[in-house]
């Protein structure tokens, strides 16, 4: 399989988390999706009434 170039770069990423510790929210898990989707959710968050019941046994 041949080497392919990153989604998203370390230093966005950085930025992502920067942003998220200013705005003051302790960060709970960091997702980063194939397609390049970043998804920072807050330590603490509650979870959506309408998530998949299959997703708990994934996280």
């Amino acid at each position: 399989m041949a080497n392919r170039k990153a989604t998203v770069k370390q230093d966005d990423l950085k930025r992502y988390v920067a942003a998220v510790v200013k705005a003051g929210l302790p960060i709970g898990k960091i997702s980063i999706s194939p397609t390049g989707t970043v998804t920072i959710t807050p330590a603490g968050a509650t979870k959506h009434d309408d998530a998949n019941p299959c997703d708990r046994l994934i996280d």
